[in-house]
């Protein structure tokens, strides 16, 4: 199910890239607006796939069978917790919108 999950959203992306390369009646600027929206939307999707996902893999693989160090599974254990905060920064700073407000309060202050 995770794994036709991940082909699907790669699908999708893939699909859009295609879509804005082929199409000629958008405006450019249309254009790169969908563009850094889309690479907003990658990044929001690879912060929980590599502090929730990939962790907690590495932990029901480690806890399945003795293929996995325990040391990396407590590693892994130790990361899952870190996905809130990682996720709402990299919200703040690749969001363009959430970039400029925090530009503009910094410059008050």
């Amino acid at each position: 199910m995770l794994f036709f999950s991940a082909v699907l959203l790669l699908v999708l992306f893939f699909h859009m890239f295609h879509v804005l390369r082929s199409e000629t009646k958008t405006s450019a600027s249309t254009k790169r607006m969908i563009r850094r929206s889309l690479k907003v939307l990658f990044v929001q999707i690879v912060v929980p796939l590599s502090l929730i996902i990939v962790p907690g893999f590495i932990l029901l693989t480690s806890a399945a069978c003795e293929c996995i160090p325990f040391e990396i599974g407590v590693s892994a254990y130790f990361v899952i917790p870190f996905h809130p905060i990682a996720h709402n920064l990299l919200l703040l700073f690749a969001t363009p919108a959430y970039r400029r407000r925090i530009v503009t309060f910094v410059r008050r202050i």
